[in-house]
């Protein structure tokens, strides 16, 4: 996490260190600032999947596009209190989900055929009866426009239908009903490939990522299982499938919402007038133009030391004498994490291994001629943090990127 000093001072920022002093007033707003942040995207209270969202755990039987229309209004009440904490939620939706026995069905190469652990079919059909109602509301949502700017706060019960979803796809495919979940999760996926270009809040992000990984371990699974549905769903694989660049994460997006939501976070508190914010735009801005400048880089600069440059010479003490001062220091502290960057070509660099894994067996390519293949056509697909090129493992039978350091989803099964 990055934090400008707490100190109250100006900061110039540069590719190596930052500068600090004292100041006395606020200063004008950059015009680059304003002109970046007043493209931020508004959220509103509209039918969107956002209000969808918010809305997830709203007691059985009730409207909860409604119920999330209520929660997305108190978002701008003048209260230090979220929304959770302001509304009784004593007849919310229960959800029921056994992470212990659970989980293991969203995990990578079906666990649940090894873990004596792990919920048997039977029990897995049980938890979609039990949590019918919550499945059926995420099947809506996925059906509506994405919308940044609410989700934040109210991660479980996303979290939560996603990992249903993907159990209800595995159970389709054991009883044979391939085809189903197919159309299950490219629905889902669309939905989820969506939600992560919206330019959301850093949380929002986070948790979609989660969604989306899963996502990714189920159309594993399933290619692997039903590899018949290549040929009958090639061309629809392909596009959802296309990993793009790190562009298709929004970031910057990404950094207006952050700062749409810090201004947002006090506007209606005592003292709001008592800051400079100014003061705080401007610092966001350069924040938003550095996390913009690493992120468009190649991945190998998020381990060399490059986001570490945000340093004062020295920390400077608040002056206590004035209120303004100790509080827009308080407020310039954007927040974000790298690895959330890093998480992004992580999912672009198994969307590229699961595209190859689809051509191979369209072109019906024998496994003597696969790392050939692979040669000839990865040139584009290249590992995000090393550079290295997409391998053949025959024995295993496994694309894979040779990365010891960035484990996890790094081969597909063939």
């Amino acid at each position: 996490m990055f934090r400008i000093c707490s100190c109250f001072i100006i900061c110039t920022l540069s590719l190596g260190e930052v500068g600090c002093a004292a100041i006395a007033r606020d200063e004008p707003l950059d015009e680059e600032a304003a002109t970046f942040f007043a493209t931020a995207q508004k959220p509103n209270d509209q039918n969107n999947a956002s209000i969808g969202l918010l809305g997830l755990s709203a007691p059985a039987g009730q409207d909860f596009m409604a119920y999330g229309r209520t929660f997305a209004a108190m978002w701008g009440m003048n209260s230090d209190a979220s929304p959770e904490k302001r509304t009784e939620e004593s007849n919310s939706l229960k959800i029921k989900w056994d992470q212990m026995r659970m989980d293991c069905w969203t995990d990578d190469y079906e666990p649940f055929d090894q873990d004596p652990k792990c919920a048997p079919i039977e029990e897995a059909t049980q938890t979609l009866r039990d949590n019918a109602e919550l499945l059926s509301r995420y099947r809506q949502i996925q059906k509506m426009a994405t919308a940044p700017g609410y989700s934040l706060g109210r991660a479980t019960p996303f979290m939560v239908a996603a990992k249903l979803a993907a159990v209800e796809i595995k159970v389709d495919r054991t009883e044979g009903r391939a085809t189903q979940a197919y159309r299950k999760w490219a629905d889902q996926h669309v939905f989820l490939r969506n939600m992560n270009s919206t330019g959301g809040i850093w949380l929002e992000v986070a948790v979609n990522l989660v969604n989306e990984g899963i996502s990714l371990s189920v159309i594993e699974s399933l290619l692997f299982r039903a590899p018949h549905l290549i040929d009958n769903h090639y061309d629809e694989l392909i596009t959802l499938l296309a990993a793009g660049n790190i562009a298709r994460f929004n970031i910057p997006g990404i950094m207006r919402s952050e700062h749409a939501l810090f201004m947002q976070s006090y506007e209606f508190k005592e003292g709001r007038k008592a800051i400079f914010p100014n003061y705080i735009t401007n610092r966001h801005y350069r924040h938003a133009k550095r996390v913009i400048e690493i992120a468009s880089g190649p991945a190998s600069l998020l381990d060399d030391g490059a986001v570490n440059t945000y340093k004062c010479f020295k920390e400077m003490e608040k002056n206590e004498t004035d209120p303004r001062f100790s509080a827009s220091a308080e407020y310039i502290q954007p927040s974000m994490s790298f690895e959330l960057i890093k998480s992004m070509h992580a999912k672009n660099r198994l969307m590229n291994l699961l595209t190859m894994r689809v051509r191979i067996f369209k072109d019906r390519v024998p496994d003597s001629q696969i790392a050939a293949y692979l040669k000839a056509n990865t040139a584009d697909m290249r590992e995000p943090f090393t550079n290295g090129t997409m391998q053949w493992d025959k024995g295993k039978r496994v694309l894979f990127y040779d990365n010891p350091k960035y484990k996890g989803a790094t081969e597909v099964r063939l």
